[in-house]
């Protein structure tokens, strides 16, 4: 294909040798092997010429170098050799004896066949530059006609008969014809140029357009810069720095994925603990009254207190239910209201764990609120329907465990003013009973009827509008007094309580537990009673923890589940919360019997320890309970006189003289008109035993005595001391905030006046001069206490009472702050009344 000397497929045939001549480096192959005569050429006796067009008129000058032709010169000689005798011989024999077969001849051809193909000039002829192919290939043919008898040449541009027979002519079809072709399409580049070519990266691959056109050349790309040793090591760097990031991202994840793998482990491991709990809880008592006790509901309250006060809580399940349902009363009323939206969470007290309840700037109806409601639970369940109260109590604490992270904001609608009873005159047995909670605070027994107006929550009820999950946090009632809840429609409530005994127990465990941020200043630690921040966060109503928390301390409490129609009742200073488990309707209101006037007295001390103004004056509810006892035991001392004296008279007309009167002439004989007092001797009705009648009288004289020795102390310290008559209502400490009842201070330097304890704690101050003003009718309230003092029980009741005051019996103050163990004054001394002079100016 190169021209060369070709043992091609053609001369496999029995074409012949392929002889190419005129092109630099003739007489090679392309692979650089020496050319090679197969024996199928020799043996078909043909010499095969590869020829240029005639018409050529310049062909490349020969000019190789002594190594081409030496290697041209051996390669002829070798053919000569090959070719001489058979070649001619077999044309003889074919010719009948024509041709040459002089071996001078043959050495002659040989000799200007290696002179042609190295380039030189016959002898006596002068080199040309430049040598037409025609006419060195028409010598070579003459030299070769001595040997080898050949047809003429044929132009190059001559077309060969496709179908010719002989064999020096092939058709284009034929292998020979072939070889030839690409001979003549081959471009003339040397093995060491092509080698050359390829490192530099030039295209070496045949063109079509014959032998005179060069190769196209491929544009040399520029050569990559040579990178420094300084680049080298910055990418080095980068890598590592690639490397180390991408480990710190696959740590982080594996530790991510280790602390979730652990936090989830921990809650599965704190629901375990809280289905336990909630499995081992014990239930709080349920009573099933009759109808007949159910007519009277303060006695029937007295009849199951000693059993209630064991638990803080007691269900109450009536005889009968309403006939009218309470979301219809308030659909008649067009009744509306606001709700408080909490997010469910637990309680850590103050700082970003504080739980706070926002007030929704929406407006609900009770059938709008009811639609959320029932969203919400088919958003969590799949459905509207109750559930289980057990099984919405796990889910609940599970969710209270999740301590926010669940993102659930419940909307609940509290302390909303209103009742949902119909009214007593519908008709409707409930509305009409005692047990309408629109007018059991005010009942005979109540002490609450003392209260002049109303007091939403407290004398009037107020409405509790709830969906799943609202809560209504741990807390005691306002000056803990009792409450009772009825539910109208909806879901179950669940219910946990703390009886009153093991309430000190219950604020150590929010202390220690709950309240954490708050002791953290705290010098004395956890020690003694709340201070005045726990106990305004958990008076506020926003305090919730699981129970397990106290059944862990050995608190006791108690669970129970209210379904609609139910009474729930708590004692005072009975700690209890919960939550619904759907959207239930219920109402509740407080009330106040004799046995809670100590607890309520330590609950004014705690308000003063808060700063907290009360919801009414507690002094004014004891005076006014104490006059009505004192009333009904002088009427009963006077009846019991008269029977006396009567029993006495009729033993002496009997048979006895004037002088075995032991009365002498203080017993006179009544006259017409003595039988026109009979209001003094029939004694009003008391609504409580004498047991309780005694704890009020107590009370009573606790409060007169220490009203009589503050206001002494403030006279002795220079203050004056006048009545007031415009003193009918209570008024506010500017300090404390307790409503002053009995008597207020008024000092130059102040404002506002002051009550009778801050007073006394602020004799070292310069607040200018002082004067104590104190009601008329206090010269009455103390000869009262002193006759009721005199009595033994009382006596003996005013012990207990000294130490829920904080004061002694001899009336001296104590701090505020001072352990619930003991009085601070120390003195056992009987309690000595001081006479005041009044200073009118």
């Amino acid at each position: 294909a190169d021209g060369a000397v070709c043992a091609g497929a053609g001369c496999a045939e029995g074409a012949g040798a392929v002889i190419g001549l005129g092109r630099p480096g003739a007489g090679a192959c392309s692979d650089g092997a020496a050319p090679q005569t197969p024996p199928e050429c020799v043996s078909a006796g043909v010499a095969h010429v590869a020829t240029e067009a005639d018409d050529v008129t310049a062909a490349a000058p020969l000019t190789t170098s002594a190594a081409a032709a030496a290697e041209a010169a051996a390669a002829m000689a070798e053919a000569t050799t090959v070719v001489s005798e058979p070649m001619a011989r077999t044309a003889n024999e074919r010719e009948g004896g024509g041709g040459s077969s002089d071996p001078g001849a043959a050495g002659a051809s040989v000799e200007r066949a290696s002179r042609i193909a190295s380039g030189t000039p016959p002898e006596g002829k002068p080199a040309t530059k430049r040598r037409r192919k025609s006419t060195g290939i028409r010598e070579l043919q003459s030299i070769l006609k001595d040997s080898v008898a050949m047809p003429p040449p044929m132009s190059s541009r001559s077309r060969r008969p496709s179908g010719s027979s002989d064999g020096l002519l092939r058709s284009p079809q034929s292998p020979a014809s072939k070889c030839g072709e690409a001979a003549r399409a081959t471009p003339s580049v040397s093995p060491e140029k092509q080698a050359t070519l390829r490192q530099s990266g030039k295209d070496v691959s045949p063109t079509k357009q014959g032998t005179s056109q060069r190769a196209a050349r491929v544009p040399r790309q520029p050569a990559p810069p040579q990178r420094t040793r300084r680049a080298e090591m910055a990418e080095e760097a980068k890598k590592l720095r690639a490397e180390r990031e991408e480990q710190r991202r696959l740590d982080a994840e594996a530790y991510a994925q280790e602390r979730r793998r652990q936090r989830e482990l921990r809650f599965e491991a704190a629901c375990a603990k809280e289905r336990e709990w909630i499995h081992g809880m014990r239930e709080c008592p349920t009573f099933y009254p009759t109808e007949e006790e159910f007519k009277d509901p303060m006695a029937y309250i007295c009849k199951i207190r000693e059993e209630g006060q064991k638990y803080g809580i007691a269900k109450v399940v009536p005889p009968y239910v309403s006939t009218i349902a309470g979301a219809d009363v308030l659909r008649r009323k067009g009744f509306t209201f606001t709700t408080k939206v909490m997010p469910l969470k637990m309680s850590r007290g103050a700082g970003k764990d504080r739980v706070l309840f926002k007030h929704s700037e929406r407006e609900y109806s009770v059938d709008e609120y009811e639609e959320l409601a029932n969203q919400f639970m088919v958003q969590r369940y799949g459905s509207a329907g109750a559930l289980p109260a057990r099984q919405v109590e796990y889910e609940y604490w599970k969710e209270m465990l999740k301590d926010g992270a669940g993102g659930l904001l419940i909307e609940y609608g509290s302390d909303i003013e209103g009742t949902a009873f119909a009214d007593a005159t519908s008709g409707e047995q409930l509305a009409a009973s005692s047990w309408n909670l629109a007018t059991l605070p005010t009942l005979p027994g109540s002490l609450l009827s003392a209260i002049y107006g109303t007091i939403p929550g407290v004398t009037v009820p107020m409405m509790y509008m709830g969906m799943l999950f609202s809560t209504f946090a741990w807390h005691v009632e306002d000056h803990n007094l009792y409450s009772v809840n009825y539910h109208h429609i909806g879901a179950p409530k669940v219910w946990y309580g703390v009886p009153a005994s093991a309430a000190d127990d219950f604020e150590h465990v929010v202390r220690t537990k709950v309240y954490t941020d708050l002791n953290r200043s705290r010098q004395d630690g956890c020690l003694g009673e709340m201070s005045g921040d726990e106990l305004n966060e958990i008076h506020g109503k926003t305090t919730m923890f699981s129970p397990r928390l106290l059944v862990e301390a050995g608190v006791p409490c108690y669970r129970a589940v209210q379904q609609p129609g139910e009474y729930m009742f708590t004692f005072p200073r009975g700690y209890h919360g919960g939550f619904s488990t759907g959207f239930n309707c219920g109402e509740a209101v407080n009330f106040a019997m004799a046995d809670w006037l100590g607890l309520g007295m330590d609950s004014v001390r705690r308000y003063r320890k808060m700063q907290r103004l009360p919801l009414f004056p507690h002094e004014e509810v004891v005076v006014h309970e104490a006059i009505q006892v004192d009333q009904v035991w002088q009427a009963e001392d006077r009846a019991r006189a008269q029977g006396e004296a009567d029993a006495h008279a009729k033993d002496t007309n009997d048979g006895g003289s004037a002088d075995a009167t032991p009365c002498g002439d203080q017993h006179q004989p009544m006259d017409a008109n003595a039988g026109e007092q009979p209001v003094a001797e029939v004694p009003p009705k008391v609504a409580y035993s004498h047991d309780e009648a005694v704890h009020v009288a107590a009370s009573f004289v606790a409060i007169l005595r220490n009203s009589n020795a503050l206001r002494a102390s403030a006279v002795a310290s220079g203050a004056q001391h006048s009545p007031l008559p415009e003193l009918a209502v209570s008024a506010p400490c500017s300090r404390c905030k307790h409503l002053c009842y009995l008597g207020i201070v008024v000092a130059e330097k102040i404002d506002d006046p002051i009550c009778l304890w801050c007073d006394r704690a602020a004799q070292n101050e310069d607040i200018g001069t002082r004067c104590v003003l104190f009601r008329p009718e206090t010269a009455r309230f103390e000869a009262i206490a002193k006759r009721l003092e005199k009595r033994p029980d009382v006596a003996t009741s005013l012990k207990s009472l000294a130490h829920t005051w904080r004061v002694s019996e001899a009336g001296a103050l104590g701090d505020i702050n001072a352990p619930a163990n003991g009085d601070s004054s120390g003195s056992d001394a009987p309690f000595e009344w001081a006479t005041i002079p009044n200073t009118p100016q």
